[in-house]
């Protein structure tokens, strides 16, 4: 099956209060590092969901405009499947700067283990992160449905089809970074013996 990468980074970072896919972890964009683990999860084809595509023209990765503006991560999956030709769509999320290539290989894994699921995601002792999985293209009409609906939410719309969890013991990987604050405890941790 063909699998292409999406990177979420279309949220409007109000709390953080600049582009946290632009964070610059030891001096590289949080946006590049999360690419190069795709890459190196043997993904080739990786993209970035924004609606802002000037932000993100040095990268040299494809940019993604929603399609349904106003819709959330939502319209950001939904855009996503739309504008690659891929069967599977892992979706990684800008704001988890710890995120490897272990835990994309064990998502794709499962996934792969799990045809009729049409969404695989993680989940970690803090709960599930719906914006870190691999996404089929078979869900694409219950997006569109949900839509229609004037649903956004990620969450009630996985709870609608056929998913499973890929359950994760170690909370490090899915640390988000929400605000200027949790990048500087996130910086005390990893930097931590």
């Amino acid at each position: 099956m063909k699998c292409a990468a999406v990177i979420i980074a279309g949220g409007e970072s109000r709390r953080f209060g600049s582009p946290k896919a632009l964070i610059r972890i030891n001096g590289v964009p949080i946006i590049l590092r999360l690419a190069a683990e795709a890459a190196t999860a043997g993904i080739d084809d990786i993209r970035i969901s924004a609606n802002d595509p000037d932000a993100f023209a040095t990268f040299g990765l494809p940019v993604i405009g929603d399609i349904r503006e106003g819709c959330g991560p939502l319209g950001g999956i939904h855009s996503a499947i739309v504008h690659t030709d891929a069967d599977e769509i892992l979706l990684i999320p800008c704001d988890m700067p710890g995120i490897s290539s272990n835990e994309l290989n064990s998502l794709l894994a499962s996934a792969n283990d799990n045809p009729a699921a049409h969404v695989v995601f993680a989940e970690s002792p803090s709960g599930a992160h719906p914006l870190c999985a691999v996404v089929r293209r078979s869900i694409l009409r219950h997006i569109e449905s949900a839509l229609d609906e004037g649903l956004l939410s990620v969450n009630e719309l996985f709870g609608r089809v056929d998913y499973m969890k890929v359950i994760f013991e170690d909370e490090e990987p899915f640390l988000n970074l929400n605000t200027p604050e949790d990048l500087a405890r996130w910086e005390v941790r990893r930097d931590a013996p």
